[in-house]
């Protein structure tokens, strides 16, 4: 078993440092600048990574990144610098390393520390793998057996409606967007109900396990991404996943409509009508804005409960990965303290998010008579126009929040394993932040 040393420091720490280690350092050109990495073998071997003058948490994930020691080291001391950025917490040290395979080990490490790196990494790691696992392997039913094996092995309680359930509740938006498909849709409902709760949250994943457009067909090189469509409800699960061993005082409801969309003799067709949950009339324009429609029915589910705040995540739109690169995620949202709260939560993990409007002004682009079209037959601005259809699913009043994580969900080729994990972080903290302000 490998063990060893990882210090993060920021120029300022160096003082601290005894004169010898000072000059093995210099002599590497070291003085903390973030990405910056130096080996000491006095006394055993011990990795400097810099930090950086004002580090955050993206600045220790890249200091991590840069440590370079095997996976499954043991890490023999606290990570952070003889003086210790006051901006770091330890715990979020503590779950970068552990997210990179170290095993930290040092005598002082709070055990809450260690319980939340623990959870965050087994999320992260779990998110990751089910939006990588390829169309064959996790269709509807498969994933809906998955979460109820994460269920039970998680203290979770969990109802799972197959597709005759859905038609009798009368779920026509996850209906139609699976009738391609030979796997029907399903909608998983799961929860995480504690002792004495001091508020209540409900998160909506998509869950499309495989999308092809449809009838509307996606070219070979947009249809090839398409297992990570998915990734909404695989950042859903894997943090419902976690919350009991955390055991903050929050309720969370998991809703994760699974869906394949595929080319079929029942597939849906441009210009049906499918009729939602609460009774909306949807027209279908373009089969491959499915993600919209599915969403649709579960949001409106979510609604039918009180609730103090209801969040769904997808990759919807590459309008929003235009707009903001692939290390943003959008944010959408009808009410502002929650939306500050959310880029506060990511701030807090190092996940960048950037409110877009949910500007009335193109609301006409989504309604069709008194219904809606899932298509807003624009070329410009449809990551707006999406967040507007969702809004139409939410009752007023109810705090709402959809996430659009297309562009961070993945990086590298098609072809990789490239899921991030984008979002977990983020849904962690929240929960947290929810527990500790009530």
């Amino acid at each position: 078993m490998v063990r060893s040393t990882a210090r993060l420091v920021t120029p300022g720490d160096l003082v601290a440092l005894s004169p010898h280690i000072r000059r093995l350092l210099e002599a590497q050109g070291f003085d903390g600048t973030l990405g910056q990495r130096a080996v000491v073998t006095e006394h055993g071997l011990t990795v400097y990574c810099g930090l950086g003058e004002q580090p955050d948490r993206e600045h220790v994930r890249q200091a991590v990144a840069a440590v370079g020691l095997p996976s499954g080291t043991v890490l023999t001391q606290n990570p952070l610098g003889p003086v210790g950025p006051p901006v770091v917490r330890e715990s979020d040290a503590v779950a970068e390393f552990v997210d990179a395979g170290y095993r930290p080990a040092w005598s002082r490490l709070p055990a809450p520390a260690l319980a939340w790196a623990e959870a965050e990494a087994a999320a992260l790691r779990r998110a990751r793998e089910w939006t990588n696992a390829p169309g064959q392997e996790l269709y509807p039913e498969r994933f809906a057996g998955l979460a109820e094996e994460t269920a039970r092995s998680n203290g979770l309680s969990i109802a799972v409606m197959d597709d005759e359930a859905l038609e009798r509740g009368r779920f026509g938006g996850i209906l139609a967007v699976g009738r391609g498909s030979r796997h029907r849709p399903r909608l998983v409902d799961v929860r995480y109900v504690p002792d004495d709760p001091v508020a209540s949250l409900t998160l909506v994943g998509k869950g499309v396990t495989f999308d092809t457009g449809g009838l509307s067909l996606k070219s070979p090189t947009a249809m090839a991404p398409m297992r990570m469509d998915k990734v909404g409800a695989a950042v859903v699960l894997a943090v419902m996943s976690v919350l009991s061993d955390l055991g903050l005082p929050v309720t969370v409801r998991g809703l994760l409509p699974l869906a394949e969309n595929m080319v079929g003799p029942d597939a849906v067709k441009p210009g049906d009508v499918a009729t939602g949950r609460d009774g909306t009339q949807i027209t279908i324009v373009d089969t491959d804005f499915e993600g919209r429609v599915l969403l649709s029915d579960a949001l409106a589910y979510a609604a039918e409960d009180p609730v103090d705040v209801i969040i769904d995540v997808a990759a919807l739109t590459y309008q929003s990965a235009i707009a903001l690169g692939n290390e943003i995620g959008a944010l959408f949202a009808n009410d502002d303290v929650l939306a500050r709260s959310l880029i506060d939560a990511g701030a807090v993990v190092g996940e960048a998010w950037w409110r877009l409007p949910l500007a009335q002004r193109y609301l006409s682009q989504v309604r069709l008579g008194t219904g809606v079209k899932n298509h807003p037959e624009s070329e410009v601005g449809r990551a707006i126009t999406a967040g507007l259809f969702l809004e139409r699913f939410v009752p007023a009043g109810v705090a709402w929040a959809h996430l659009d994580i297309t562009g961070p969900a993945w990086v590298g080729p098609a072809s990789a394993p490239g899921a991030t994990g984008f979002g977990v972080r983020t849904l962690l903290e929240f929960v947290r932040a929810l527990a500790s302000a009530s």
